[in-house]
């Protein structure tokens, strides 16, 4: 018994030698400083462990593959091996009990931080063991938010790598979840985890737009789900222990060539977000409004900031929608590198909502070439004011945490909290506000913008000093103020407890009725524009989109770029 015991031990203890990878659970921090070098590659497995696959494939299924794709690698790599991630974005199969889901930017988010977190102390290439499919929406706008921090991450895309492999041997009809193939891999990594006893075909052609496997045939009926009653789609009956050897081998395979792949890519060169667009001016009626370009589509999407951002507000979109439009954000009158009017009445919303006409005209938007309006803030004040009065122009109106003029005009007049919370207007307007904003270094904007944003690590150090030196423009702080001043918009006082001044009458609208195709955006934790403003809103937009995100705020553009670039996506392709 001892002479086994030892040889057991021996035999445990040549098995770890003769690793090459390195588990980072196991160290100290000072053994990870050790390790934790710019050339370092960080291996990340990915797989739920609690997640339905059936009736004959257990939770925890994906998790056990990522587990032994984890052993594989750090048999013959040099890599460090993070902790694996159990929770992920997996919205397909939430109506089976067990199964979870983060949310697409939650699930995102935790695989940017992770990366971000060990890459403070060296990495700068890091790689998903992925196993699964929906993860890949998660994933791929992960790794370009971290290719924007000069961060390569890598991935296994478990519908394409392995393809030219795994189609051959398939007999099922169709199906990707606890189906044939998946079902092949697990008899060959664990076999005793499977139940084929319990394997049932079950498959059913997936609609369009369909939002997953349901149970309820009713909802399937509607074409809102796949109707799957076991929860595998596919025909797991005809898996065997020798396809799953041939994929899970190939799959391993192309893990271990896809990071040595990553080993000699050099990370992402980290560009300015301020000198990595072409910056231009207009000549528009009397000013020189400053705007930044990407693409050059036949049509144009026009960005519009509020207060106190400035054309830098719409970074992500810029580069998002130039790869098929001709996008262009510009510095509003008064605002960062663009003419700053002396005279009050130059800001009135009139003047503006002509900026807009011109800027629209001088790249190609008429009547019979119509273009797309994005706006937010004051800039969705003086969009909605646009959309009113030249409908002809617009093919879509996107309007992000901005009120429409009717609806803003009743919440101030008879909504307490909107009044408390519309308050600063009145200091915004007052004599005294440069020298209060301006004060410590702009404190004040630097507190609202970004201390008070829902995700304060999205602004990073660059972005900040972007921020501080568009307000240190001489008369930018003012040019901004003046919007609030020339519209007199603010909430009743003791002084005028009746307040008739709206966006409307500034803007000298004979009509609040929008008749463009509306999307509106809302960050739901906007402690400036409550929720109240979508109340009514459909009497003054018939055709009116709204998507709330509940963990967006004021600034929910900066919280969740991806998010917002989807939904305007999705609506301008209606």
């Amino acid at each position: 018994m001892k002479k086994l015991l030892l040889l057991t031990l021996l035999f445990s203890a040549t098995a770890f030698a003769q690793n090459k990878g390195t588990l980072l659970e196991d160290l100290t921090w000072q053994e990870a400083e050790k390790l934790l070098k710019p050339e370092t590659v960080v291996v990340i497995p990915l797989g739920a462990q609690s997640k339905e696959h059936g009736p004959h494939l257990k939770l925890k299924n994906d998790w056990t593959m990522a587990e032994f794709y984890k052993q594989r690698v750090l048999k013959v790599a040099d890599v460090v091996v993070a902790p694996t991630i159990n929770y992920h974005f997996y919205p397909a199969f939430v109506e089976y009990p067990g199964s979870t889901s983060l949310r697409l930017e939650t699930a995102r988010d935790l695989v940017v931080d992770i990366c971000r977190g060990l890459a403070r102390f060296g990495p700068r290439r890091f790689y998903i063991i992925n196993t699964g499919v929906s993860t890949l929406r998660a994933l791929k706008p992960a790794a370009e938010m971290l290719a924007a921090d000069g961060i390569a991450l890598h991935y296994l895309d478990v519908t394409k790598d392995v393809e030219q492999v795994s189609k051959p041997l398939m007999k099922q009809e169709g199906g990707t979840h606890a189906d044939e193939i998946e079902t092949s891999k697990m008899l060959y990594i664990d076999p005793a985890s499977v139940e084929m006893k319990k394997a049932v075909k079950d498959y059913t052609p997936r609609p369009n737009n369909s939002r997953g496997l349901t149970r309820d045939p009713k909802v399937a009926a509607r074409g809102e789900g796949t109707y799957s009653p076991t929860g595998s789609w596919g025909d797991p009956t005809l898996a065997t222990r020798e396809k799953g050897k041939i994929v899970t081998e190939a799959t391993a395979a192309a893990i271990l060539k896809q990071i040595e792949t990553l080993r000699k890519t050099t990370p992402p060169k980290i560009e300015s977000k301020t000198t990595m667009f072409k910056h231009e001016y207009a000549d528009i009626n009397g000013l020189k409004l400053h705007y930044v370009k990407e693409g050059s589509g036949t049509k144009t999407i026009l960005f519009l900031h509020g207060f106190p951002e400035f054309w830098y507000e719409w970074k992500h979109q810029l580069k998002e929608f130039g790869k098929d439009y001709t996008a262009v954000a510009y510095d509003q009158r008064g605002y960062n590198l663009s003419s700053k009017p002396e005279k009050l009445e130059d800001y009135a919303v009139p003047h503006i909502v002509a900026d807009i006409k011109a800027m629209f005209e001088k790249f190609g938007t008429n009547p019979n070439n119509k273009g797309i309006l994005v706006a937010h803030d004051w800039g969705g004040a003086v969009a909605w004011a646009f959309a009113i009065r030249h409908p002809e122009y617009l093919d879509k109106l996107v309007i992000i945490n901005a009120p429409h003029p009717g609806v803003f005009a009743r919440e101030l007049q008879s909504n307490p909290a909107q009044q408390k919370a519309s308050a600063y207007m009145n200091f915004f307007r007052s004599p005294q506000a440069e020298a209060g904003l301006s004060a410590n270094n702009y404190a004040a904007l630097q507190n609202a913008v970004f201390t008070a944003s829902s995700k304060p690590q999205n602004f990073t150090e660059e972005d900040k000093k972007a921020y501080v030196e568009a307000w240190s423009q001489p008369g930018a702080l003012t040019g901004g103020l003046n919007w609030y001043r020339a519209a007199q918009i603010g909430p009743p006082t003791e002084n005028t407890p009746k307040r008739e001044t709206n966006i409307a009458a500034a803007a000298a609208l004979d009509s609040l009725n929008v008749k463009v195709p509306t999307l509106v955006i809302w960050g739901e934790k906007d402690t400036a524009l409550l929720t109240g403003n979508l109340e009514g809103l459909d009497k003054f937009v018939p055709q009116l989109t709204i998507k709330r995100i509940p963990t967006g705020s004021h600034w929910v553009i900066h919280e969740e770029p991806e998010l917002v670039n989807q939904y305007i996506r999705e609506f301008i392709k209606k």
